[in-house]
């Protein structure tokens, strides 16, 4: 097996379990109030996480050209939720165990993307820009409205 396709099963695969762990979790509420609360966002961070990593190995398995865009947004979104909760500037709905399951996914991914070493796409300056601003703004947002 090639080793993009073994490593965008790994995180289909850990993505897939996060998506319905974080989603039996999630309290899902009818009514606008409920959807611009803090903690209603925030509750949903951790299964946005997952989703974007689900995203990221299923394009890294079929070789996509999203595939690098897509590990990027993943990689920045997961280690600035982390490193914002370190510093105190948000608080993380993650479990202990998926940061640091999410912590090593990130540093896997952001080094997939930045050596290439699968000849998909190179990431542009845009992509990167845009997956980076993304990122901090699915972390940042929820705490600033």
């Amino acid at each position: 097996m090639e080793k993009n396709k073994l490593i965008g099963l790994g995180f289909s695969i850990i993505a897939s379990i996060f998506c319905v762990v974080f989603a039996l979790q999630t309290d899902l509420e009818i009514g606008l109030k409920s959807y611009l609360s803090l903690d209603y966002l925030m509750q949903l961070t951790p299964l946005i996480i997952s989703v974007m990593l689900l995203a990221g190995g299923v394009f890294l398995i079929i070789k996509h050209a999203h595939a690098i865009p897509a590990l990027a947004l993943f990689g920045f979104t997961a280690l600035e939720d982390i490193i914002f909760n370190w510093f105190g500037i948000t608080t993380s709905y993650l479990p202990i165990y998926a940061i640091v399951v999410f912590f090593c996914c990130a540093l896997i991914a952001l080094w997939i993307v930045y050596s290439n070493m699968f000849d998909i796409k190179r990431l542009s300056v845009k992509e990167g820009a845009l997956a980076l601003i993304f990122g901090t703004a699915v972390n940042l947002l929820p705490s600033f409205l």
